[in-house]
């Protein structure tokens, strides 16, 4: 069965856009909804269960996809940021991002983040403790950079999971 995968972007031309890319181009993975809204998404995310979600950071709402992922404390998803905002690469990735994607979409790069999104999903869906510990560190690996000390742990992904 494949990975199923949910697009949040407050524009609809870039959800269809995106929907569209991945069709052609990622038939590895299902898009199985769509939202242009956080409260949308959020009931799509509780109802649907993707396994990926294509995140929009910054929303003219004045929403963000960060607002998202911190209102759902038990996250059982991947996240894949697609966004037009470069600046907020370090921000994505401490909030346990596959991947970051800039605006407009390259096809090798959705390529690329899709095909790790779904390695990913697979090695944690065959060892869930691997994806429990990694959530861990890099909250612990925040915290510290945070407060300015010397981190004791880095993860790091590699062919034969996460260490």
């Amino acid at each position: 069965m494949k990975p199923t995968a949910l697009i949040i972007d407050d524009e609809e031309l870039a959800r269809e856009n995106l929907a569209m890319l991945i069709a052609d181009f990622c038939p590895e993975i299902e898009v199985i909804g769509q939202a242009g809204s956080i409260i949308e998404a959020r009931k799509k995310i509780d109802d649907l269960q993707p396994k990926i979600i294509f995140l929009d950071i910054r929303m003219p709402s004045g929403s963000e996809g960060f607002d998202l992922l911190d209102s759902i404390p038990e996250k059982n998803f991947h996240v894949i940021f697609v966004t037009a905002f470069k600046d907020y690469a370090i921000k994505a990735f401490n909030a346990n991002a596959i991947h970051y994607v800039l605006k407009p979409v390259d096809i090798e790069e959705l390529m690329a983040a899709v095909k790790k999104a779904v390695e990913t999903v697979q090695l944690t869906e065959k060892n869930p403790e691997v994806y429990t510990d990694y959530l861990t560190t890099l909250k612990n690996l925040s915290q510290t950079w945070a407060y300015n000390k010397q981190p004791n742990k880095i993860t790091i992904r590699h062919a034969k999971g996460i260490k």
